[in-house]
């Protein structure tokens, strides 16, 4: 096994137009290689859900009780499945953007599968961090519904003789009100973009560390904390290129995903300096 010793030139920090720049540079040469690894990582899920489907069938119409119990076993192992896949497709950018050569192959696409185990665990933390995200809504509508009707009862006492004072005391109010809602909601989505990102992470980082994916997700937390603001910044971006990808049929997606990918190794490179390992296809 040879290892890559690209020089990581941490000159410009994690600035915005370097990171893009990276980036784009090297979506050249991948989105082949990128596609066709969705399309593994996305059949092998399938595959999974199908034959458990049947195994469950088989089960259920023995003990019809156990029908919530593989419900749960099925989503807990499909969504590690998925996860394991895309920790091949980021590493295998990462390892691109260091200066390596990675080629598709199917040994080194199931290398990450061998963290299947651990990877349950970070199901489990995105699962968590998603239920609070939705949480957050939920909850931010609610209160805001709630606080429509008890500024409206007001306004209406506080100015049953002049509707002009009215309109103007509800209209305030309802503006302050979505505003509030609309900043819970957003700052929200910006955290949860941000552990996103770690969490894509994780597993590469455990692999080229040799660590266990408990550790990596530590380092990533440590070392992408106080760039938290920057990273958020390039989650939104990418994200609003995405949106804009999908406009012409879906068709821009060839370049947007894989931009996607690469902007995670660029973080990944300029944040931990990591040197990647060359392995032997």
């Amino acid at each position: 096994m040879q290892e890559s010793h690209q020089d990581v030139d941490l000159s410009t920090g994690l600035s915005t137009g370097a990171v893009f720049k990276e980036a784009w540079q090297h979506v050249k040469g991948i989105k082949g290689s990128v596609f066709m690894a969705e399309v593994y990582v996305f059949f092998i899920a399938a595959l999974f859900l199908f034959v458990f489907s049947l195994i469950g069938l088989l089960i259920t119409s023995v003990l019809p009780g156990a029908v919530w119990f593989l419900h749960l076993i099925s989503a807990f192992v499909s969504g590690s499945l998925l996860i394991c896949g895309m920790a091949y497709i980021n590493r295998f950018c990462i390892k691109k953007i260091n200066g390596c050569n990675p080629v598709l192959t199917f040994k080194s696409f199931f290398r990450p599968y061998a963290y299947l185990s651990q990877a349950v665990g970070l199901y489990i933390l995105n699962m968590f961090c998603l239920l609070i995200f939705v949480a957050i809504i939920f909850l931010s509508l609610v209160l805001m519904g709630l606080i429509f009707e008890g500024t409206a009862a007001i306004a209406t006492g506080f100015s049953a003789g002049s509707p002009g004072l009215l309109d103007m005391h509800h209209g305030l109010g309802k503006a302050l009100i979505l505003g509030t809602v609309g900043i819970e909601i957003v700052v929200a989505f910006f955290a949860y973009s941000f552990f996103q990102t770690i969490f894509q992470l994780a597993i590469p980082v455990a692999m080229n560390q040799r660590i266990r994916v408990s550790l990596a997700l530590k380092l990533l937390f440590i070392s992408f904390g106080s760039k938290f603001f920057k990273i958020i910044w390039i989650n939104i971006l990418c994200f609003l290129i995405i949106l804009i990808s999908i406009i012409p049929l879906g068709i821009g997606l060839i370049w947007s995903l894989p931009l996607a990918y690469n902007l995670n190794a660029s973080i990944y490179k300029r944040t931990l300096g990591l040197i990647v390992q060359k392995e032997s296809e």
